[in-house]
């Protein structure tokens, strides 16, 4: 990733998270992220996954841009690859904050209920 794109991936992942101090949570976000660059279904890059349209909120009302990159975000990002190498990564493709809406519940962490398909 160039320094652009992980700088975009990590404030996504911080405002996605609500700023909480919930590193699972960022893990998670971030692991939704990297299955769908690695799913035809969605674009092949984050920068790709997250500026699609009605993909994340955070980007298109403009959160993430007022919300800074942090360490633990940038941890994340780092273990959600690390996850998705060695197979330990669950194969969660979407999140809210709102409830189980669509897919099979996978788990409810720091805020958001994530789903696989």
């Amino acid at each position: 990733l160039s320094v652009e794109d992980f700088d975009l991936f990590s404030r996504t992942v911080e405002a996605e998270s609500d700023r909480s101090d919930n590193f699972e949570g960022r893990v998670l976000i971030a692991v939704v992220i990297l299955n769908r660059v690695n799913d035809s279904s969605f674009p092949n890059t984050p920068r790709g996954v997250i500026t699609e349209s009605g993909q994340f909120e955070v980007y298109y009302t403009g959160t993430i841009w007022s919300t800074s990159r942090t360490t633990l975000s940038d941890l994340a990002i780092i273990e959600a690859y690390n996850r998705l190498e060695s197979g330990e990564a669950p194969h969660v493709m979407y999140f809210n904050n709102t409830g189980y809406q669509y897919g099979e519940p996978y788990c409810y962490e720091g805020g958001n209920y994530f789903v696989t398909t």
